[in-house]
C-alpha cells in the first residue's frame, strides 16, 4: 500500500525542547568536570551512555513486538520493522523524516515514533565529547565562544528550515544541535553555579517556568518549529538551571517528592508512553475516551516505575553488570532486534497468505496501484513514483492540460489531494491542466524547491491564457491554516483574471483499511468512522480572510457526501475512500467527479461574465 500524503511530524512542544536543553547541561557538566580533573575517557562514557539508554530501550521494542503481532495489519508491522532497525541503530529521526511524505502509519498510531528525539540525542553525543577533547587545551571563554557559535549557525537554519523544509527542520540534528548546545554552553559559562543574588534567582527561575508554560499553551501544530519559536522554551529551561536553587521558590517546587519521583523514573515513562498510546488507537476506530487515557496514564508511570526498579538500576550498577556482563547482554539484544525488524521488513510485516488480511491487503494494493494511474503519478503528478522521478525531467516531459471540444479548461494544483480532484474530473470526461506534486503547499512560503518548480511552471503555463477557471485544494495540515497562509496561497493566482475555486479538505474516515478487514470479518461496517474536525478547521480559517470576488470556497464533503445525513466511505462493498489521509478509490473519483461536473454546467453559459459571489461566500 502506498499512503501519499505529507502529514506534518508530531509536535511534542516544550517537552522534547526542554530534554534537550537539560541533556545537553548535564553531559557536558560531566565531561567537563573529569576533563579538568585529568580522567575523561571516551570510552567510558560511552559507556555510561550505554548503561543508561540501552537496557530500557530494548525491554520496551521487544515488548512492542507480541503487541504488533496481535493488533497490527501487515503494513502497519512493516512499518514497525523498520522503525525497530532505525531505533537501534539510533537513525530513526533520520527513517521518519525519510518517510515524512509518505508515512505508512499515522504519527500518533506509530509506536516507536518518540524515539527520534533519542536518536538525535545520541547522534549529538557521538560528535560533541570529539569537539570537546579538540578544545581541551583552551580557555573555558573560547570554548564558550565556539559553542555559541554553533549553537548560532544552527539556530538559524532551524529557522529557515522551519518555514521551507518543516519535517527535516523537526527531526535532523543540525536543526536541533543549538538546543543541546545552549544547555551546554550554561554548562561551559557558569560550571555548575547558580547565578548570585537571591532575588535574581527567584526572578530568574521564576521566569523560566513562565516561559515554558507559555510555549506549552500558545503554541500549536501550526507554529514553525524548532527556529526562533523554540526560543522560549529553551531560554526558560536555561534560566531554570542557572536560577531554581534549592532556596527558591521553583527549586522547592521542583524538590517536591511526587516530583522528584516523576523525574527518576521520566527516562522509562518517556519510552512507555508512545507505544501504550499508539497501540490502544490501533485497537479502537475512535478516539480514546477520558477515562482510557488516564488509564494509559497510569499504565505508562507504573511500567516505567518497574523498568527503572528491575533495568534501569541493576544496569547501572557495575558489580552486578560488569562491562563484559553488560557487552554479553546488550550486544545479542541489538542483534537480535536488528534481525527481527529486517525479518519483518522483508516479509511484509509477517503477512499470511490466506484469510480475509490477505483478501484486504490484495485489494487496497491494488486500489492503490489503480489510483496512482488514475492520477498521472510520474507523468502529471509528481512524486518520484513512475516514469520521470526528478523535478526537471518531470517537467521536461509534462504534457496533462486541454480540455475536449465544449469543455471548460480546469487548471488544477496543490498536493495528491489536488490529484484526485484532477482524476475526478477526468474520470468524468473533462481534461483539466493538473499540476500537482505529493506533499505540496499551496502557500509559496511553506513550498519545498520541488513544489516551487510546479508552481512557477504552472502559472508560466497560465500566462498564455486559455484557461477558464483555476482550482486549488490540499490536504491543508494546521500550518497551512493560519490566516495569513491560506491567503499567500490564493493571492498568486488572482493575476491570471479567471475565477479561483478553492476546495475545502475531503471528509475524513480514520481507520478505513483497518474497518473494511473488520468487514471482511464480521460482517459488519464499523459505524460512525466521520471525523470533521480538519473541514472545520478550514472553514474557520477562510472565515477570518476578506476574500476577492473572483476567490470561491466550495465545501468538498457536500459534493462527495450529498445532502445524505450519513457520509460514509464505502457504498455497500464498494470501497470509495482509501486511507485515512481521504484519498479516493477510483469509483470514489468517479462518483466525486460526478459532482463537480454538475457544477460546471451553468458555469458554461457564464464564464464570459461570472456573477460575483461576494468576498468569502461559500457554494455548495
Amino acid at each position: 500500500i502506498l499512503p501519499p500524503v505529507r502529514p506534518m511530524p508530531p509536535r511534542s512542544f516544550v517537552g522534547v525542547d526542554v530534554f534537550f536543553v537539560i541533556s545537553g547541561y548535564l553531559i557536558t557538566r560531566i565531561i567537563d568536570g573529569e576533563m579538568r580533573e585529568g580522567r575523561f575517557s571516551i570510552a567510558r562514557f560511552y559507556e555510561r551512555r550505554a548503561r543508561r539508554i540501552l537496557p530500557a530501550l530494548f525491554v520496551m521494542m521487544a515488548a512492542c513486538i507480541p503487541a504488533a503481532l496481535l493488533i497490527m495489519l501487515p503494513s502497519e508491522r512493516e512499518a514497525l520493522s523498520e522503525a525497530m532497525v532505525a531505533t537501534t541503530l539510533f537513525s530513526s529521526n533520520i527513517l521518519f523524516w525519510l518517510r515524512s511524505s509518505y508515512f505508512d502509519t499515522a504519527a500518533d498510531l506509530n509506536p516507536m515514533l518518540h524515539t527520534w528525539s533519542l536518536a538525535v540525542e545520541e547522534q549529538f553525543y557521538i560528535v560533541f565529547p570529539l569537539v570537546l577533547m579538540a578544545w581541551r587545551g583552551c580557555s573555558r571563554r573560547a570554548l564558550a565562544r565556539l559553542i555559541g557559535g554553533l549553537c548560532l549557525v544552527s539556530l538559524v537554519l532551524a529557522e529557515i528550515a522551519a518555514r521551507t523544509y518543516p519535517n527535516a527542520a523537526f527531526y535532523l540534528i543540525p536543526f536541533r544541535a543549538w538546543e543541546l548546545g545552549a544547555g551546554a554552553l550554561v554548562a561551559i559559562v557558569f560550571g555548575g553555579r547558580l547565578i548570585r543574588r537571591r532575588w535574581r534567582r527567584e526572578v530568574g527561575s521564576g521566569l523560566g517556568v513562565l516561559l515554558i508554560g507559555f510555549s506549552a499553551v500558545a503554541y500549536d501544530a501550526g507554529t514553525p518549529f524548532p527556529g526562533v519559536y523554540a526560543l522560549p522554551p529553551v531560554i526558560g529551561a536555561c534560566l531554570v538551571l542557572v536560577c531554581a536553587g534549592p532556596s527558591t521558590l521553583v527549586g522547592r517546587l521542583l524538590s517536591l517528592p511526587p516530583l522528584v519521583g516523576i523525574g527518576l523514573v521520566s527516562y522509562s515513562a518517556y519510552l512507555w508512553h508512545q507505544p501504550l498510546f499508539a497501540f490502544a488507537r490501533l485497537s479502537s476506530f475512535h478516539a480514546l475516551d477520558l477515562a482510557t487515557i488516564w488509564a494509559l496514564i497510569a499504565a505508562t508511570f507504573g511500567l516505567a516505575y518497574l523498568t527503572w526498579r528491575f533495568v534501569e538500576t541493576p544496569f547501572r550498577n557495575r558489580t552486578l553488570f560488569t562491562l563484559p556482563r553488560l557487552s554479553a547482554s546488550l550486544a545479542p539484544a541489538a542483534i537480535l532486534l536488528v534481525a527481527v525488524g529486517l525479518a519483518g521488513n522483508a516479509t511484509k510485516g509477517l503477512a499470511r497468505d490466506t484469510g480475509h488480511i490477505k483478501a484486504a491487503s490484495d485489494l487496497f494494493y491494488t486500489l492503490h496501484t489503480a489510483r496512482l494511474d488514475r492520477i498521472g503519478s510520474g507523468e502529471c503528478h509528481f512524486n518520484r513514483r513512475g516514469t520521470h522521478t526528478t523535478i526537471d525531467d518531470f517537467l521536461a516531459h509534462w504534457d496533462c492540460g486541454g480540455a475536449g471540444p465544449g469543455q471548460p479548461t480546469i487548471a488544477v494544483f496543490g498536493d495528491s489531494i489536488a490529484a484526485d480532484l484532477a482524476a475526478a474530473l477526468r474520470s468524468n470526461g473533462v481534461e483539466p491542466v493538473q499540476m500537482t506534486g505529493a506533499g505540496c503547499a499551496l502557500s509559496p512560503r511553506l513550498q519545498s524547491k520541488p513544489c516551487r518548480a510546479l508552481n512557477d511552471a504552472l502559472h508560466a503555463q497560465l500566462a498564455a491564457g486559455g484557461v477558464d477557471e483555476i482550482w486549488i485544494t490540499n490536504w491543508f495540515d494546521p500550518l497551512e491554516l493560519r490566516g495569513s497562509e491560506l491567503e499567500a496561497a490564493i493571492e498568486p493566482w488572482l493575476v491570471h483574471g479567471v475565477p479561483v475555486r478553492v476546495f475545502s479538505p475531503l471528509p475524513n474516515f480514520g481507520a478505513v483499511q483497518r474497518a473494511y478487514m473488520t468487514r471482511l470479518e464480521d460482517g459488519d461496517w464499523p459505524d460512525d468512522l466521520y471525523r470533521d474536525g480538519q473541514a472545520e478547521a478550514f472553514f474557520a480559517s477562510v472565515n477570518t480572510l476578506d476574500l476577492p470576488d473572483r476567490v470561491e470556497v466550495w465545501d468538498s464533503r457536500s459534493i462527495f457526501c450529498g445532502l445524505a445525513d450519513n457520509c460514509h466511505f464505502a457504498d455497500r462493498d464498494t470501497l470509495l475512500v482509501l486511507d485515512q489521509y481521504s484519498h479516493l478509490s477510483p469509483e470514489g473519483a468517479t462518483r466525486y467527479g460526478a459532482g463537480l461536473v454538475a457544477t460546471l454546467a451553468p458555469l458554461r453559459q457564464r464564464l464570459a461574465a461570472i456573477e460575483p459571489a461576494g468576498p468569502g461566500r461559500m457554494r455548495e
